[in-house]
């Protein structure tokens, strides 16, 4: 029941992720944008509380002192990252199911996903708009998991180059129906590389 309890109330803290130029002795400052968040869309005030955290494997509970200030009440317990590192280079896809991936990839623990251009996926790689948008989507799931460090999000890359770049033995190519990839599973390495392929 106890745990229980824990787990709920870390649950309803608003958890965000700051550079290390935010953070002080005893304060955290965030930047004008972070501050419009925390005063406008969640609507906290003196006296609230929400988690910093820096990316770093550091996090810490704050209070709100005013509007460009809070201070540090005790470290916050954020999940650190999994024993075993995953990589995913995930193919580019229509609509909004590309960040929709990168939305659970982000809750999984994944550490980074490399868009991938390949002969199905959409042509042309994204915009810097664009980008920009899939790291904000995947701070904000790795928020939501209230993981110590983020998933990143890397510069698209066409998928010739980029099994150019893999080392074979660190590499899982997945079949639809998951076999080949439950069976390299079966002996543990310290990362994996994953590929997901698009539709069709």
């Amino acid at each position: 029941c106890a745990d229980f309890s824990e787990k709920s109330s870390v649950s309803r803290v608003s958890r965000i992720y700051l550079p290390s130029t935010a953070f002080f002795d005893g304060q955290v400052r965030p930047a004008a944008d972070a501050v419009h968040y925390l005063h406008r869309v969640l609507r906290l005030r003196p006296g609230d509380r929400w988690a910093a955290l820096d990316g770093q494997r550091r996090s810490w509970l704050c209070e709100i002192v005013d509007k460009e200030t809070s201070r540090k009440v005790e470290d916050w317990p954020a999940i650190p990252p999994l024993p075993v590192s995953v990589a995913v280079g995930l193919a580019l896809c229509r609509g909004s199911r590309f960040e929709d991936a990168l939305e659970k990839l982000a809750e999984l623990g994944v550490v980074r996903v490399v868009p991938l251009e390949s002969e199905r996926t959409e042509r042309g790689l994204p915009s810097a708009a664009r980008s920009r948008r899939w790291q904000e989507i995947a701070l904000s799931g790795s928020a939501l998991a209230n993981r110590m460090v983020p998933l990143h999000v890397e510069p698209a890359q066409d998928l010739a180059d980029f099994v150019a770049g893999l080392d074979p033995a660190r590499a899982v190519y997945c079949h639809h129906d998951g076999a080949n990839a439950a069976e390299v599973f079966r002996h543990p390495r310290n990362d994996y590389t994953l590929l997901i392929g698009p539709e069709g």
